[in-house]
């Protein structure tokens, strides 16, 4: 014996209420997909803003020979409340120039990279960019590039300094906007420890 599908009036009742959701799902699209981007983009909003987070930033300090600018310690701090833990930070060579017209363009990383196993909120660690060039060095554009396990999973910083003649080496920070891809890139092919798929911040 056949079962019995529904009765034809309960089949075309559902069809108009079937077709006024969908109306208006068209009608707010524009609201639902502005509520989604706003529910993914939380995370990083709350990263970016709050204090309770890991929140990395680096300073210069004062060089321990003045005749040799990479002489300088990079300060890396933990600005915010919360600990930040498999810490490692590394120098990234974007431009170098020295002597007669001798240049470095995207020479990588420096290397041996520097590890720690956490950074509490307020606490310090630095490293130091491993090249001594001397004052034979006339340009001089590098990138401190963290990567640390926060709140939120794996998290990339990049602080950039661009260095010219002074005494002592004048060292300015500067945006790493357009570098960051070149980074990444370098970092996924020459160390593994630090091959979050998370770009840079």
């Amino acid at each position: 014996m056949l079962a019995e599908g529904p009765e034809p009036n309960a089949m075309t009742a559902r069809i108009p209420r079937m077709s006024r959701g969908l109306a208006w799902v068209k009608t707010h699209w524009k609201t639902i997909t502005a509520c989604v981007a706003v529910i993914v983009a939380l995370p990083t909003s709350i990263a970016a803003w709050s204090p309770v987070p890991p929140k990395m930033a680096v300073t210069v300090g004062a060089p321990t020979d003045r005749a040799e600018p990479f002489s300088v310690p990079f300060t890396i701090k933990n600005e915010g409340w919360l600990a930040a833990t498999d810490v490692s930070a590394d120098c990234y060579v974007h431009r170098i120039e020295f002597g007669k017209n001798n240049t470095i363009e995207r020479g990588g990383f420096s290397g041996q990279y520097s590890k720690t196993a956490e950074l509490a909120g307020g606490e310090q660690h630095t490293i130091r960019c491993p090249i001594q060039l001397g004052p034979g060095l006339q340009v001089a554009d590098v990138a401190i590039v963290i990567e640390y396990k926060g709140v939120f999973g794996r998290s990339r910083k990049c602080a950039r300094f661009a260095g010219a003649p002074g005494d002592p080496w004048q060292w300015q920070p500067v945006s790493c906007a357009d570098i960051r891809a070149e980074i990444d890139a370098a970092m996924r092919s020459w160390n593994p420890d630090m091959s979050a798929k998370k770009g840079l911040r």
